[in-house]
């Protein structure tokens, strides 16, 4: 890794687009680094790099000022920060991140069965759970209430852990440490090899999940082991396209308990995800529409008929960290059992994260970083409504470039047209707390997003727009429940407090939130993010005109905004995040923009 450079230099010039010069980085493991890139890029376009000392020269003679300088500085930082950080993967250490998608086509479905009755759930609590776990009720939809349940999942994987149609039924339990409902897998089965905790390695099973013309089908056999014969384990047959609209959106609730998925010993997976997961809508299907044939061990704890059918709109991202909480006490398995996972975790593991940041660097992927939000420094948005959108996003991209999308910043509020300045601070971060301001404009998909219009941080940083920003005067922090925010820089001075006793707890809207999940630069570079509950719904001190002193304030967008109407949001606690950093830029020794 870069990142721990002590100085960076350098000199060129620019000739028609064509650089003449060079950068050198001043770290003391530059021969371990430059080795280390050039390993990595083996047989593929590698940038001209040598390590001397404690010297890490590039030579940028020849490169396209305008095309290669971005992704040069991707590779060599962000890129082979992934390299660093999966090289050091191992159990107690570094852990694996992962991306999941849940590919469409069709979409992910969940057919949602319940319990019987309290007989019914103690027999399967005796016979299923680990020790120590209880069966939680739980509201998939919003405004129904909760019920106990177990749920089939079937969707086709497109990348990181599975491959292909699998099946997945689980049921919910109340999170050891914190008593949230959460997943807790008891069946897994897939048309390809997979690993899981229990079994470690589960070999392919007759599993198909497919759009046909008229219909989505579903398909789980089992196979005799002594026999070979196979027998119908589980169908559905679902008309699709639907003949009724009837759309749903999922409960908070049902999607937080993807924050920790347990295995039938107790082992957990940890689970980041984004608005394709939490903020959109699924079609509820009428059991007029739907053939099911259930042959499973588990319908005999069930009522015969599902309480829903769903099925997705869209394809799902999600991150995953595989066997969190080998270190757990509460984990159902002897103490050999316990380090055979250990052992397995690292020995597997590594390997698949450090391929999938190798392969990042070449150009063929995405890398994840992952970092915990500061909770010793508050996050802070200050809000700003909007009184000439378009004026704004006219002046900072052209006229009819990008178009103003208004959200909700808040749970049941109303939707504005918002200029945000955010504050935070990410762990370990060689930034230090970062100074954001965005406004929210309409994505490639018909999705919110955000546009950073300039950034800044307490030390030199990384930046897709400057390449290099300058570290800016900057002081944030609560004193006898007052918040304190004062920061200077070059093109923007601003002061102000906020009263936390005049403030109320508050859910983030999720369009808001989903505005969050992709975070694009002036120059159009795009870091897209992750997440869990802690941001989706643990509360936010809430923070209105009337708690909000604004003492200084001079911005190049003073015009637009008025400061006497401002709102805020607090963040007062640790969250999670995984981040693929500039993720629609190639590598340098890539040849195409990434998805």
């Amino acid at each position: 890794s870069l990142s721990q450079a002590r100085v960076v230099s350098g000199a060129f010039s620019v000739i028609d687009d064509s650089l003449l010069g060079s950068i050198t980085f001043h770290t003391d493991n530059a021969v371990t680094y430059t080795n280390r890139l050039l390993e990595v890029l083996t047989d593929i376009h590698a940038p001209a790099i040598t390590g001397t000392g404690d010297v890490a020269s590039i030579d940028l003679s020849g490169l396209s000022a305008e095309h290669d300088i971005r992704p040069l500085l991707k590779t060599l930082v962000l890129d082979m920060d992934g390299v660093d950080y999966t090289d050091a993967v191992f159990f107690p250490g570094n852990v694996p991140w992962l991306n999941f998608k849940v590919g469409e086509h069709p979409n992910s479905i969940f057919i949602n069965y319940e319990f019987s009755g309290q007989a019914a759930r103690d027999a399967f609590t005796a016979e299923h759970l680990p020790a120590g776990f209880t069966l939680a009720p739980i509201r998939v939809l919003e405004a129904e209430i909760p019920h106990y349940l177990l749920v089939l999942n079937m969707y086709q994987s497109s990348g990181g852990l599975v491959q292909g149609a699998r099946a997945e039924w689980s049921v919910f339990v109340h999170d050891p440490d914190t008593g949230e409902p959460r997943f807790l897998v008891i069946e897994a089965v897939a048309d390809s090899i997979s690993a899981d905790s229990v079994n470690l390695l589960t070999m392919p099973e007759p599993v198909t999940h497919e759009l046909e013309p008229d219909a989505i089908t579903s398909y789980v056999g089992s196979v005799d082991p002594q026999t070979q014969t196979e027998r119908l384990y589980f169908s559905s047959h679902i008309e699709w396209p639907p003949l009724i609209q009837r759309l749903a959106h999922f409960d908070r609730e049902f999607v937080v308990a993807n924050d920790y998925i347990f295995w039938g010993n107790g082992v957990a997976d940890r689970g980041l995800y984004n608005s394709t997961v939490h903020n959109r809508d699924a079609q509820v299907v009428s059991h007029r529409y739907y053939n099911l044939v259930d042959n499973s061990d588990w319908k005999q704890y069930l009522d015969p008929s599902p309480v829903h059918v769903l099925v997705y709109l869209n394809p799902l991202e999600i991150v995953i960290s595989p066997w969190w909480n080998l270190g757990a006490d509460y984990l159902d398995v002897t103490a050999n059992y316990r380090q055979t996972l250990i052992d397995f975790k690292n020995n597997f593991y590594p390997g698949l994260a450090q391929g999938n940041a190798q392969a990042a660097v070449r150009g063929e992927g995405v890398v994840l970083s992952a970092a915990m939000l500061f909770a010793d420094v508050p996050g802070v948005q200050y809000h700003f409504p909007l009184h000439d959108p378009e004026g704004l996003l006219g002046t900072v991209v052209g006229p009819g470039v990008a178009m103003p999308v208004p959200v909700a910043l808040f749970d049941s509020e109303d939707a504005d047209y918002y200029l945000t300045l955010s504050i935070y601070q990410r762990e370990n971060d060689a930034c230090g707390t970062k100074v954001e301001w965005l406004t929210y404009v309409n994505g490639e998909d018909g999705r919110p997003e955000s546009l950073r219009l300039d950034a800044f941080a307490t030390q030199p940083c990384l930046d897709p727009e400057v390449l290099l920003t300058l570290g800016a005067g900057l002081t944030q922090a609560v004193e006898e429940g007052l918040l304190k925010t004062q920061i200077v820089s070059p093109l923007m001075q601003f002061e102000a407090t906020i009263d936390l006793d005049l403030t109320d707890a508050a859910i983030v809207g999720r369009n808001w939130l989903e505005a969050g999940d992709r975070v694009c630069s002036l120059s159009s570079i795009c870091d897209a993010f992750f997440y869990d509950g802690k941001l989706l719904s643990t509360p936010t001190q809430r923070a209105g005109a009337p708690a909000i002193q604004i003492l200084t304030m001079h911005t190049p967008w003073d015009e637009y905004i008025d400061p006497a109407s401002v709102r805020a949001g607090v963040r007062l606690n640790a969250a999670q995040q995984a981040i693929n950093s500039w993720r629609n830029l190639r590598s340098f020794a890539g040849d195409a923009a990434l998805p």
